[in-house]
């Protein structure tokens, strides 16, 4: 445990100074802060709904593209590009790989600052909840259920972009194929006339959108939250095995 926590403060340290981090901050809050300004003037105005509030957050948390959570899905490969991809071509990543450290200490440490990150980019969107709930009666169950179910798929995010990080040395590839995979992930139940019903009850499983929707409408499933899980464990297994494969191969 102890290795763990000086692997994590390490990798917060590198976050902590990196310029990108404050940059994708900046462009998280900004984002979100005009999607919550033109969605609350549009659900208020319009009436869209006669539980308002409650409508209201699931427009900001899910209602794509202009949400939370295509911003998050957006910004995380961008978050998590640089875990191993810069020590690969550094050549950094070897040295810490002689050292006395388990394969699976570095792999969770670096996911888990990865999503200390994520976590401080949700907490700065609380002003806004603050600010709302100081103006009419605020419907408290979409709201919290939301941003769990963001916190989990932004874990979910950040364990798919540390696995790609793991294969490449190039950041960019590393980001690209994370944002491809994810967007794929995403998107792959918008199209209901290129499948049968079948079909895409099937790809409603697997739909990262489709997921989260749930918890942004204030609705609590096992199996959502199991599923988020599910992927965090797979793609860190995923990274494990891949750093198993570089120091089977001396490279």
């Amino acid at each position: 445990m102890t290795t763990l926590l000086v692997l994590l403060g390490k990798e917060l340290y590198l976050y902590g100074v990196a310029p990108l981090t404050y940059v994708v901050a900046a462009v998280f809050v900004g984002l979100c802060g005009f999607f919550f300004y033109s969605r609350l003037v549009l659900y208020t105005q319009f009436g869209l709904g006669w539980n308002i509030l409650a409508n209201f957050w699931f427009g900001f948390l899910a209602g794509a593209p202009y949400s939370v959570s295509t911003v998050l899905l957006l910004l995380c490969p961008l978050i998590t590009m640089r875990s191993f991809a810069e020590e690969r071509r550094s050549g950094t990543l070897e040295l810490l790989l002689t050292l006395p450290v388990r394969d699976w200490q570095v792999v969770v440490a670096k996911w888990l600052a990865s999503v200390v990150v994520v976590t401080l980019l949700l907490v700065l969107l609380f002003p806004f909840v603050a600010s709302l709930h100081g103006l009419a009666s605020f419907p408290w169950k979409p709201a919290v259920l939301g941003f769990v179910g963001l916190w989990l798929m932004g874990g979910a995010f950040a364990a798919c972009g540390v696995c790609f990080s793991a294969c490449t040395k190039s950041q960019v590839v590393a980001a690209a194929a994370t944002l491809g995979l994810l967007v794929l992930a995403w998107l792959v139940t918008w199209n209901e006339a290129a499948a049968s019903e079948p079909w895409m009850r099937w790809l409603r499983q697997w739909s990262l959108f489709d997921r989260f929707e749930f918890f942004a409408r204030g609705v609590l499933r096992a199996a959502d939250a199991a599923f988020f899980l599910a992927w965090i464990f797979f793609f860190q297994h995923l990274t494990w095995l891949v750093l198993g494969m570089r120091r089977w191969r001396g490279r």
